[in-house]
């Protein structure tokens, strides 16, 4: 089996970076309350985009997989340009993911000793299991 590593974005207080949410997206603007979503872009061209990390009050998809880099130099490039106003304390961390994807599992990230930070990442993780199982 082939592993390659990538990189996620990881954040001490809110978890695993996600990926981020366009509230000018009126497809879903209703479902998602954006309260505990950390807004990272306020321009003319993009208004609102918010991140979402794997805390669960700051992941109202539910996501189980990260948002992920080639290289630790891209996460860092985008550490600067996307969080450069917010006040966050943003780290890089390899993930070692199996099937060669850009969005790493949270089993990925717990395999790679990041399982503290996947918070709501498991969530639906463990319900699925639970039903399975009963």
């Amino acid at each position: 089996m082939n592993y390659t590593d990538r990189w996620v974005i990881v954040d001490k207080r809110l978890g695993i970076f996600l990926g981020m949410y366009d509230y000018n997206d009126k497809r879903a603007e209703e479902e998602i309350d954006v309260t505990n979503l950390v807004k990272v872009i306020n321009d003319e061209e993009h208004k609102y985009m918010y991140a979402m990390f794997s805390k669960t009050s700051s992941n109202p998809l539910n996501l189980e997989r990260a948002c992920s880099f080639t290289t630790k130099r891209e996460a860092h490039f985008f550490i600067m340009e996307v969080f450069r106003n917010a006040s966050l304390m943003l780290f890089a961390k390899p993930v070692r993911v199996s099937d060669g994807s850009t969005f790493p599992h949270a089993i990925d990230c717990i395999l790679s000793g990041l399982g503290v930070y996947t918070y709501s990442m498991m969530t639906d993780v463990w319900n699925r299991a639970n039903q399975t199982i009963h």
